[in-house]
């Protein structure tokens, strides 16, 4: 992250008017669920560099909310006259994955800069075609894959390249209660949400791609047992990576159990941590003690990977994930549940 002057991140009673400064990213929010409320909207608002300025939401009240809380005065239901307003430089979408490939069209169409909520698209062709229009228009496009840009996970690939020796494989298993998800329908629509696997696999996949680099081979088991819409219930996956490391990646969201691990295998040592949690990493060499790293999550988790985008979007630096980065997460969900009632784009 880039050094110098600290980021103070602002709750709304902090949030001055900058409209007037040219140097401050002015941010629409399209959405207002859990995620804007707990993991991302404050994260907006950074001194001197970025604020929010409006909300959009189905219900104006709720829009209104939403605003208020993020220190913006605007609300909205309407995305064409959202799109209107000149004080919004860049748009985040927060919306379920199945409104992500329109609106981001429709914030292209209106020369908008935008980072869209993770998954990208519901379509590997989606997101494909959002990544070649934006950059036909020059205009910046970004996902929230925000892991790459916490300590936690920036020390474990410098752990990864510096203490494990040659990495030769890793574990990855994932267990949920999808109990706790049926509350939202929306997420086992195949159209609006996919299934929980398509929810959360993109966080783990894409981590996997950001230690390891591209995989170019996998093998994908799949049974349901109860989620609604016949979706992914236990998903096993074998991936191999073009840096030669292979491993496997096992969801079970029928679990009573939750649990969460990445175990990496190296030539000198390994490590072990929650991709999910706030746990500390542990590493294991085979010749000295073990080491723990504690790098907790920021009360606004994805405030670290805004500030990414932000420094892009006004300096050309930063190191964002862009929309191009996230293609091969898509690609890869997607082939592993082409033959499982979700077809292939």
């Amino acid at each position: 992250m880039p050094t110098g002057k600290p980021i103070r991140f602002l709750h709304y009673s902090q949030t001055n008017p900058m409209n007037s400064n040219s140097n401050i990213i002015h941010w629409g929010i399209i959405g207002g669920g859990k995620v804007v409320q707990h993991k991302s909207g404050l994260g907006f608002n950074i001194e001197d560099k970025s604020r929010v300025v409006a909300v959009m939401r189905r219900n104006m009240a709720d829009a209104i909310y939403t605003a208020n809380s993020l220190g913006a005065t605007k609300g909205y239901t309407d995305l064409a006259t959202f799109l209107v307003d000149t004080e919004i430089d860049a748009v985040y979408i927060a919306t379920p994955p199945g409104l992500h490939y329109q609106q981001a069209l429709a914030c292209l169409d209106a020369e908008k800069a935008v980072y869209v909520e993770k998954p990208f698209t519901i379509q590997a062709s989606q997101a494909a075609d959002l990544v070649e229009k934006f950059a036909a228009k020059k205009t910046p496009l970004f996902v929230a894959h925000y892991r790459r840009a916490l300590p936690k996970f920036r020390k474990a690939r410098e752990l990864i390249e510096s203490k494990i020796g040659t990495p030769l494989e890793f574990e990855l298993r994932l267990t949920r209660n999808i109990a706790t998800d049926l509350g939202h329908p929306w997420l086992f629509d195949p159209i609006l949400g996919g299934g929980k696997f398509f929810d959360i696999a993109p966080h783990y996949l894409d981590i996997l791609i950001y230690f390891f680099g591209h995989i170019t081979a996998t093998q994908t088991f799949v049974r349901h047992v109860k989620s609604p819409n016949n979706g992914a219930d236990i998903v096993k996956m074998v991936l191999s990576h073009a840096s030669g490391v292979i491993g496997t990646a096992n969801f079970n969201f029928v679990s009573n159990q939750p649990s969460d691990k990445l175990s990496i295998y190296g030539t000198n040592g390994e490590l072990h941590f929650s991709v999910a949690d706030n746990g500390d990493i542990l590493w294991k060499g085979f010749e000295s003690a073990e080491e723990t790293f504690c790098l907790p999550f920021p009360a606004c988790v994805q405030a670290p990977m805004i500030l990414e985008v932000v420094n892009y979007l006004l300096e050309k630096t930063g190191n964002p994930c862009f929309g191009q980065d996230a293609l091969e997460t898509m690609r890869i969900i997607e082939n592993s549940l082409k033959n499982f009632g979700r077809s292939s784009a």
